[in-house]
């Protein structure tokens, strides 16, 4: 006999979303952290579940027992397998526990990405395709993030158009997109026609060259031929601590989810493990012994924060705030080559998602056991005390107690976001993506805007004379002006 999850999502009747399902996965609305959205992951190959929002996850009659019993499944637990069979109608007057083993195992077979080096080698080639030169539009949102020139072509950022005009020239590869597309779809890809056979396209001229695919998420092998996930938008590359590129991410231009980590798992010969990996900035400093590396949320935010910090100090990036697979190993490294603090500077939303404080809280015992310190910096305190002001009037006007006041607005004002939010009453107001100011909610938008008030301040202090003198000191001015932030970050935040 045996259960599968899927089985036991109906019988919870757990919403799925259409859109996500896969030939080894579906995503469903979350019971255990006010979810609107579809972000609890179901895998039907291993038989887990996981959700990212709220980093509740475990095995599949760990999910019937967190929802029927509040708690997590212990081998031999009489009174919730009985449960499980009565509701699934199998008669259990004659159970054995032997049966037991049936419903926990599955049978899955994991496919790891190959070596660093390899997957740079692939993802060079990638980023070497013309077709996906970075566009006008992403060069331009770069540029307005506080990126320069040579840094957006030092980081290889790169553009995965939504239209392929000229995907039309090439027969073959359309022909053979057409031939993919049903079993695509079957698995839950849904990628235009055009996007397909692009994809044929590089993964054809990359196997061709000698590269080896499998395993490097993104390609997979279908029909007979091998062939790359592609989704639109712009193409951001994750870097490990030597600079080799072992991930992609995409920043979608529309949509909810705006940032998505290129992955063919579901696929045949498409990684299913360590597919998100930790990123490092290109220009980072040297890591010094008894330094501190700053660890933020996503790629592009270490990137754009390392430089308007004037790029003395080192950054690290998770892909999202509970994708800490590979932390252990990281902070062990970090350890080694001298570095002695990690500093959380996730969003300034933490202060207000318990989610986010969740996931920090597991990553300060990562650091901890890897014996590395940790601590958390705060900005934008102002916000914070708007904030904690709208918290104590829901808590009001919903009758419920917070702790009271410290004095240290921060701690008062998570304490008083983990009482509301415990007390399920007002679940739409967590469940929304406002919570904070977007002009101070990263580390990289706080620092844009105090450089854009420092500069707007400088032009009202300063007569220049002439246009000739403007672009002439142009380039000057902003050099002076970063080293005057970066000491301001650095008195701020004690670095």
């Amino acid at each position: 006999m045996e259960i599968r999850i899927e089985q036991i999502v109906d019988i919870l009747g757990l919403e799925r979303e259409r859109r996500s399902q896969k030939a080894d996965s579906f995503n469903v609305r979350c019971p255990f952290c006010n979810d609107h959205k579809y972000h609890l992951n179901i895998n039907t190959a291993k038989g887990v579940f996981n959700c990212p929002r709220c980093s509740t996850g475990g095995g599949k009659l760990d999910l019937y027992s967190l929802v029927r019993f509040g708690r997590k499944y212990i081998k031999g637990d009489r009174e919730v397998f009985h449960r499980l069979l009565e509701e699934i109608g199998e008669d259990n007057r004659n159970f054995e526990y032997k049966k037991e083993r049936n419903v926990v195992e599955n049978k899955y077979e994991a496919i790891l990405p190959p070596s660093d080096n390899v997957l740079h080698e692939a993802y060079g080639a990638v980023l070497r395709f013309k077709p996906f030169a970075l566009s006008e539009e992403h060069r331009q949102n770069l540029l307005d993030r506080g990126l320069r020139e040579e840094d957006i072509e030092r980081n290889e950022y790169r553009t995965i158009p939504a239209e392929m005009p000229w995907i039309k020239g090439y027969k073959k590869a359309l022909k053979v997109a057409e031939i993919m597309r049903k079993p695509l779809q079957n698995r839950g890809f849904n990628p235009s026609i055009y996007h397909i056979a692009a994809g044929v396209l590089l993964a054809d001229h990359l196997a061709g060259q000698g590269y080896n695919l499998k395993g490097v998420p993104g390609f997979y092998k279908l029909c007979g031929h091998w062939g790359f996930n592609l989704s639109s938008g712009m193409l951001i590359p994750t870097r490990n601590m030597n600079g080799e590129v072992v991930g992609l991410q995409v920043r979608v231009d529309k949509g909810n989810v705006r940032y998505l980590t290129v992955s063919s798992k579901g696929l045949p010969e498409g990684a299913t493990e360590n597919i998100s990996r930790t990123h490092f900035p290109l220009g980072n400093p040297v890591l010094r012994n008894k330094g501190a590396i700053l660890l933020t949320e996503g790629p592009l935010k270490a990137d754009v924060a390392r430089l308007l910090m004037g790029g003395a100090s080192p950054f690290m990036a998770l892909q999202g705030v509970n994708n800490t697979r590979d932390l252990s190993s990281e902070f062990q490294s970090l350890k080694e080559m001298g570095v002695s603090q990690v500093v959380e500077m996730f969003d300034m939303d933490k202060v207000i998602n318990p989610n986010v404080s969740k996931a920090s809280k597991k990553i300060e015992d990562l650091a901890h056991e890897a014996e590395v310190d940790f601590t958390r910096r705060y900005w934008a305190l102002d916000e914070c005390e708007r904030r904690y002001a709208d918290l104590l009037k829901l808590a009001a006007f919903n009758g419920i107690q917070v702790p009271e006041e410290t004095g240290n607005v921060v701690v008062d004002t998570v304490g008083a976001a983990q009482a509301l939010y415990a007390s399920g009453k007002v679940k739409d107001y967590f469940s929304g993506k406002a919570l904070w100011d977007p002009s101070s909610k990263g580390i990289d938008d706080y620092l844009l805007k105090q450089m854009k008030a420092k500069e707007e301040q400088e032009a009202k202090l300063v007569v220049l004379p002439n246009k000739e003198t403007l672009t002439e000191n142009k380039e000057e001015s902003t050099v002076e002006h970063s080293s005057g932030l970066l000491q301001a970050v650095k008195r701020k935040f004690a670095f």
